[in-house]
């Protein structure tokens, strides 16, 4: 069986993940198989907005550290500026 193919999130769809309290992506990376791969720079933003984000959503503040914390221990984190700029052309 071929390897599933890997995921890159979003900073954006962290934030949707962490407002609501059920989300598809949330489901979805509970579940699948692929590996998930998120920007450092993700994790800062993030942390950078987490009074916003708590004071915003559905969940509780353990609730959000929860996902947060599933969210980190799934996926692998990358250096953006280690990404040649002729990748996104």
């Amino acid at each position: 069986m071929p390897e599933a193919q890997p995921v890159i999130v979003d900073t954006n769809i962290v934030s949707s993940a962490l407002l609501k309290s059920q989300t598809a992506f949330m489901d979805f990376l509970l579940t699948a198989p692929q590996k998930f791969y998120l920007c450092e720079r993700c994790i800062v933003e993030i942390f950078n907005h987490k009074e916003k984000i708590v004071t915003c959503s559905e969940l509780s503040k353990a609730e959000i550290a929860k996902l947060y914390h599933l969210l980190l221990s799934k996926a692998h984190l990358f250096k953006e500026e280690l990404i040649s700029i002729s990748k996104f052309r």
